[in-house]
């Protein structure tokens, strides 16, 4: 991997450490503080789910730290059935 893209990549894993989280393509663009412009990183990667994958593989424990956990969904409880005895 070229100097650039690992320039790249440590920027964007501070950036992303610095705002609690990895973000979406949509949601970086919308950031008026982007250490990158998107058009750069598309430039020199080539997509930004690539971006992601480069990212995850190299800082490991950035991108575990800082990915959004997954919403958990409550337990649902089975009914229960009342039997009326009948005589």
């Amino acid at each position: 991997m070229n100097t650039k893209r690992k320039v790249l990549l440590t920027q964007l894993a501070t950036y992303f450490i610095k705002k609690g989280g990895v973000m979406t393509e949509r949601e970086y663009k919308k950031q008026r503080d982007v250490p990158i412009r998107l058009f750069f990183i598309k430039r020199h990667i080539g997509s930004w789910a690539r971006t992601i994958m480069l990212l995850k593989n190299m800082f490991t424990e950035v991108y575990e730290d800082t990915k959004p956990e997954p919403a958990v969904k409550p337990a649902v409880k089975p009914a229960v059935k009342e039997v009326k005895d009948e005589k």
